[in-house]
């Protein structure tokens, strides 16, 4: 009898081991699948989207980049980071320029476009032809029409509030805790360049190293494998 019920807890040890064993593979399964905003690596997959709607896509300054979908059109979407993800001047030196020569351009285009992004993610990201600034580009700046365009007044303010790496770059708060950011059109002057507020836009100096950026890109959203 001693036998029959050593040999019976034996038996309940071992499945409870099994069960402990299952419990923490589940477990594991569901931390890693489970983190909404968690990225494939190579990922060139945009679901179809709509206007208003939000998309996470890319990562800089350590966290993933959050887009507002400001437009769609013939299988492409108009996107604007949701925050501002830096504080940078437009230009380094002070002198006459415009979105076709500013270093922030370059920055956009090279640095940030290449690092940003996974390879399937660039895949998507599509040459967009700015006529009025004789430039063709994959990152840019809105302009102040678009502003205008996409931010009447019956919709929502173009409030933007910066990442924390943004503030920890210097960015310039306004009392509310939001920032002004860059524009690409240029300012009253040929040193100037617009930036934009919640309700209005200003003629800013291109060296201020405090406004902050949000890129701006078209993206196809015909793109449908790596699923």
């Amino acid at each position: 009898m001693r036998g029959k019920i050593a040999r019976a807890g034996i038996a309940r040890d071992r499945i409870a081991a099994v069960l402990v064993l299952i419990s923490v593979m589940i477990s594991g399964v569901l931390s890693s699948g489970c983190t909404g905003s968690q990225r494939k690596p190579d990922s060139d997959v945009i679901p179809k989207i709509d206007v208003n709607e939000d998309v996470v896509m890319g990562r800089f300054g350590d966290q993933d980049i959050e887009w507002m979908v400001l437009d769609v059109q013939d299988g492409k979407a108009l996107l604007l980071s949701k925050y501002v993800i830096d504080s940078r001047a437009f230009n380094t030196s002070n002198r006459k320029i415009n979105w076709k020569l500013c270093i922030l351009r370059t920055w956009l285009n090279t640095d940030f476009y290449v690092k940003s992004f996974t390879t399937g993610e660039q895949k998507i990201i599509l040459k967009t032809t700015l006529a009025e600034d004789d430039t063709e580009d994959r990152i840019f700046l809105l302009s102040e029409e678009e502003l205008i365009r996409y931010f009447p007044d019956t919709k929502p303010e173009p409030r933007a509030f910066p990442t924390r790496y943004a503030m920890d770059q210097g960015v310039e708060l306004l009392t509310d805790g939001s920032c002004r950011w860059w524009l690409r059109t240029s300012g009253h002057e040929g040193n100037y360049a617009l930036t934009a507020d919640d309700s209005s836009t200003t003629s800013t100096k291109v060296t201020e190293k405090c406004y902050g950026v949000r890129p701006a890109m078209w993206v196809s959203i015909e793109t449908r494998s790596g699923i």
